[in-house]
């Protein structure tokens, strides 16, 4: 048996009036009177562009229709527990059903039952008469000859001619009470093959039960139409009733208490089954209940309940008709339209839709609301925050005020008319929205700062004037437009906004209720033609503007900080303080891309870039996405900086404009393309703030080769003042130019080759500073000399014949022949230094020599023998000769007494912090956790403390710290503690949610946890072991963006809240997290 979801609010009892006719309770439903075909066509003839935008969306616009269907609906629900007499009286009639089958199920298990003839025979009239229709009763009843009572295994059938032949190898069967040994599936497989199987008696025995349910399950069990007359009983047991297959109708008499109907059967299919109340209801109060899958159908005054399993899961089990009286019918569609409702509580409720058309009706609280697939959906989220999903079907969500999250996602569309794609119709009240599409949708956000992000569907945006700020995404990419997609501005006209180039298009709304509706601006990647995301724009007045006549808009913004001379120019682009990625189509355009780390590609057209001071990172590309510059000449315009306050550099495909003494910088795509002398270029020129302008070719000339700080391996094509690799061991090979290889200390193991085809160039290699030329160690291995600086891991690797100059910042040059002349023999100590390592107990030795003009080394290694005294002392010998001349050394080691560091920890709400005290001679620690009934690794450290991050708030956790003392692990765990997270509610702390790491510019960003009444939030970093707030955010922002940083620096950091005015920096060690750079 099934049991019931106890959530008394969820529990949805459909009243219905029996003294009316069916339109009177069905016209309750909100869908009834909901004219949404008008509404829908007149949508999507906007998308269309088939008739008048005014007229059409307007109409969608202005009509109340949806709000009063709201409104009735709401006080539909509130009426439905006024009709019974106790609002929980359906649930103790399903209690009171469950507890009587349990009953039933209980006395099935009891085993075999042997009855004998005499009880048969005093039974059969009762049962027969309950069972059989009138008709077949009296037909048995008139010919008892043609009916036959056996015994098999000590359990009665009833059977019309033929069964002596399924029998007939075992003649003792008919002989009285003579049992014999036959189980219940022999005799239901002789009971199959009898054409005229009539009944089985239902004598509440399990073998018969088993008999009977599979005659019925296979459909062999009364293939007729039936009529079974369910009379009143109060008896111990339930009586499952189940007339298989054919169109059968099962007679509810008054008083029938409970009914258990499990009309399933595989050959049910196309049968119409029914349910009559067979006595006058027209006074009479009945409640449909859904409970998963199955239907029960109460009669509160007459104390009946009928319980339909499976009713809604299994079409083979569907009574499809019920008949309440001569005129009222309800089938299998009416039904759904009444139960498939819905109603949440004040609480944070968790509703799910069915499969069928559902109304979802939620109230209070931060409501999670799922659309299972329906063919249509009407869900009212109430105020709060809620999650709401619809998938597949047409959806109609209306939400009041809140922040809610809503997202569409189809997989097929259907609305009223075949003519007519599908449309969802999505309205919501104020709060900061975010709406996920997909398919055809109609959208209300409302008032606040909504975010909704469409899919390929054609799709209508409906605005208000003081909806706030809005920002549309769409699905666009080289193979799709992302559908016909409309903004309707219901109540404004063209002059009510203006429109800038701002991360795409923003149109922003005039008046004293400030707004604005951000859009994506035109993609091209890979694409044949330019793709809008937003085709049309309407307005009140009936104006339709397409992309052609909103980039025209941008022509007359006001404000615009730069202008060059006299120049005139096409579309004006002004940017924001984020990460902006724009497109242009062919034009002259002036962009102005603002703070952030910016990619523009302008497209064609004689475009200018302005940079300022302080605006980041940015990228300029007129390369077109393919081999070739787009055309016109484009220019950069550095609006308050002079030319010599930057200095150029080049690595790979770009040059870099570098503002000095910041992170400001402009990088510049440059093209190779096969069959030119040199490189073609996608921007023309700069030009400064003190007049100067540079051509392209002139910044190339002037563009120093920059490495990065990792191993880089590259070829120096072009000609440059200087080549400056960076730190990592990296790999330079120079052409024919005169090239300048710059090297400092801290650069590593480089390696320079410089050669040339067509003659011979003039190349160096200039030493930065702290490098002077009698610090270096000359090694050289025929051709190739090494030049080391010694104690270091710097090293300049060339080849004879390719480096004429060696310079250094004393003054002091060197040609290549004095290079090679200072690899002399070098003069080493005739003491050498013994170096013993420790690999777990087992200690080796080497001797190391040191050259004491350039402090190079070379090591020996040693044989070691140990020796063990009466006082646990070990006596470590290391011999070696070098040159006939024999070296020792002596290590003594010095048993220790162990003892077990001391746990202490401080607790986070997803983090501990453990500190344990020294052991003496402790080489290093290792942090244990017992996990699954053993003890498992966590971390090793050489410091005396550890955080445990990302633990569950409120969960105990047991953990150990053993040491590793002479290179050996001592496990001990008997110093064990169990530690314990915060609970969530305790927790008054920022959590971090998410680190996203931006590797390019060597940046990250953190995200944490809102904490209720903060007004503040602070990042923090520990430098030099005091902790130092880096940066504020405001109440509302809980994001944080890091400057550029080194690769590989790791940096210990937390987030502090400031609450009633005071900063919250209670235990800031448990809660600091490590963070480092990519």
């Amino acid at each position: 048996m099934k049991k019931t979801k106890r959530v008394i609010a969820s529990v949805l009892a459909l009243t219905l009036t029996m003294g009316c006719a069916v339109p009177a309770f069905a016209a309750t439903d909100p869908y009834e009177d909901y004219d949404a075909k008008t509404d829908i066509e007149g949508a999507v003839a906007i998308v269309k562009g088939i008739v008048d935008p005014l007229a059409a969306g307007q109409k969608f616009a202005d009509d109340p229709t949806i709000t009063d269907q709201a409104n009735e609906y709401a006080g539909f629900i509130d009426g439905v527990y006024d009709a019974l007499k106790d609002p929980f009286d359906i649930l103790k009639y399903i209690d009171g059903f469950k507890e009587y089958y349990d009953k039933y199920e209980e006395y099935k298990e009891t085993g075999y039952v042997s009855i004998s003839r005499e009880y048969v025979s005093e039974n059969f009239d009762e049962q027969a008469s309950i069972v059989m229709t009138k008709e077949d009763y009296e037909d048995l009843t008139a010919n008892p000859e043609r009916y036959e009572l056996h015994f098999i295994n000590g359990e009665a059938v009833i059977y019309r001619d033929g069964l002596v032949y399924g029998l007939e190898n075992r003649p003792d069967a008919l002989q009285g009470d003579i049992f014999v040994e036959i189980t219940v599936a022999q005799a239901c497989e002789i009971l199959k093959r009898m054409d005229k199987i009539f009944m089985a008696v239902n004598t509440r025995n399990e073998a018969l039960q088993q008999i009977e349910d599979f005659m019925t399950e296979y459909g062999y069990w009364n293939i007729v139409e039936d009529e079974i007359v369910i009379k009143p009983s109060h008896g111990e047991y339930i009586t499952p009733y189940n007339a298989g297959s054919g169109s059968d109708t099962y007679k509810i008499q008054k008083g029938s208490g409970y009914v258990y109907i499990g009309d399933y059967c595989e050959r049910n299919s196309g049968d119409e089954d029914t349910i009559i109340f067979d006595y006058d209801t027209s006074d009479t109060h009945f409640a449909l209940y859904r409970d998963g899958g199955d239907l029960y159908i109460l009669d509160v005054e007459n104390e009946t309940l009928v319980f339909v399993d499976d009713y809604f899961e299994n079409s083979l089990s569907r009574v499809e008709n019920i008949q309440f009286s001569s005129d009222i019918t309800l089938e299998y569609k009416d039904v759904i339209k009444l139960v498939n409702k819905i109603k949440g509580t004040a609480e944070d409720d968790e509703l799910t839709g069915y499969k069928e058309s559902t109304v979802i009706w939620g109230e209070e609280g931060n409501d999670t609301i799922t659309a299972e697939g329906g063919d249509e959906y009407y869900i009212h989220a109430g105020s709060g925050d809620n999650t709401i999903t619809a998938s597949n079907g047409n959806d109609i969500i209306i939400s009041e005020n809140g922040n809610d999250y809503i997202t569409i996602s189809r997989e097929r569309n259907r609305l009223f008319t075949s003519e007519n794609p599908g449309y969802n119709v999505i309205i919501s009240g104020k709060g900061d929205d975010t709406i996920n599409l997909d398919g055809n949708n109609i959208v209300v956000a409302g008032e606040g700062n909504d975010i909704i992000n469409s899919g390929f569907g054609d799709d209508v945006f409906v605005y208000y004037y003081g909806d706030g700020d809005d920002k549309i995404t769409d699905s666009v990419n080289a193979w799709s437009n992302g559908g016909t997609d409309v903004i309707y501005f219901a109540d404004l006209t063209p002059d009510d906004v203006y429109v800038r180039r701002e991360n795409g298009f923003t149109f922003y709304v005039k008046g004293e209720k400030k707004g604005s509706v951000n859009i994506p601006g035109t993609y091209q990647n890979g694409a044949s033609k330019y793709r809008e995301p937003i085709e049309y724009v309407a307005f009140n007045d009936g104006t339709v503007w397409n992309l052609h006549d909103y980039l025209e808009q941008t022509r007359y913004v006001e404000d615009t900080t730069y202008f060059i001379g006299k120049d005139s120019f096409g579309y004006i682009i002004t940017g924001t303080d984020d990460d902006d990625t724009y497109y242009t189509a062919n034009g002259d355009d002036y962009i102005v891309p603002g703070k952030g780390n910016d990619y523009v590609n302008a497209g064609g057209g004689t475009d200018t870039f302005v940079f300022n001071r302080g605006d980041g990172h940015d990228i300029f590309d007129e390369s077109n996405g393919g081999s070739y510059p787009a055309s016109g000449e484009d220019t950069v315009f550095f609006a308050d900086i002079n030319s010599d306050e930057v200095h150029v550099t080049k690595f790979g495909n770009k040059i870099t404009i570098k503002v000095n003494d910041s992170d400001d910088a402009v990088e510049l795509p440059v093209i190779y393309q096969s069959g030119f002398s040199g490189p073609l270029h996608p921007i023309e020129k700069a030009k400064f703030a003190d007049g100067v302008e540079w051509t392209f070719l002139e910044m190339l000339k002037m563009a120093c080769v920059e490495g990065t700080d990792g191993d880089d391996d590259f070829i120096v094509g072009d000609e440059t003042p200087a080549i400056y690799c960076g730190k990592g061991n990296d790999k330079i090979r120079g052409k024919e130019f005169d090239d300048v290889y710059i090297y400092n200390l801290g650069d590593g193991h480089d390696i320079v080759r410089d050669y040339t085809i067509w003659g011979r160039s003039y190349d160096e290699v200039r030493f930065g500073k702290g490098i002077t030329s009698d610090m270096l160690c000359v090694k050289v291995d025929g051709n190739e000399a090494v030049m080391s600086i010694p104690n270091t891991e710097d090293s300049v690797t060339i080849i004879k014949g390719e480096i004429e100059l060696f310079t250094f910042v004393d003054g002091t040059k060197l040609d290549e022949s004095e290079i090679f002349a200072k690899a002399a023999d070098h003069h080493y100590s005739e003491t050498p230094e013994c170096v013993w390592t420790n690999n777990e107990g087992n200690y080796s030795a080497k001797f190391v020599f040191v050259c004491s003009d350039c402090g190079a080394k070379v090591s020996y290694a040693a044989e070691v023998e140990c020796e063990e005294g009466d006082d646990g002392v070990k006596v470590y010998t290391a011999k070696a000769t070098v040159a006939g001349k024999e070296h020792t050394a002596v290590y003594k080691k010095t048993p220790v007494s162990y003892k077990a560091p001391k746990i202490s920890y401080e607790a986070g709400a997803n983090s501990v912090k453990l500190s344990w005290t020294k052991v003496d001679a402790a080489d290093m620690y290792g942090v244990y956790g017992y996990v699954s009934g053993k003890w498992q690794l966590i971390s090793e450290s050489k410091d005396t403390s550890f955080v445990l991050n990302s633990l569950k708030a409120g969960t105990e956790y047991k953990v150990a710290v053993v040491s590793k003392i002479d290179g050996k692990w001592n496990k001990d765990t008997s110093n064990a503690v169990t530690v314990k997270t915060l609970d969530q509610a305790q927790s008054r702390y920022p959590s971090v949610t998410s680190t996203q790491y931006n590797d390019k510019y060597h940046q990250f960003r953190l995200n944490w946890t809102k904490v209720n009444g903060a007004s503040q939030y602070g990042v923090a970093v520990k430098i030099a072991g005091k902790w130092k707030v880096y940066a504020y955010t405001d109440a509302n922002t809980t994001t944080f963006t890091s400057p550029k940083l080194k690769a590989g620096s790791t940096y210990e950091m937390v987030i502090c809240a400031k609450v009633n005015g005071k900063w919250d920096t209670s235990n800031l060690n448990a809660r600091a997290f490590k963070v480092t750079v990519k």
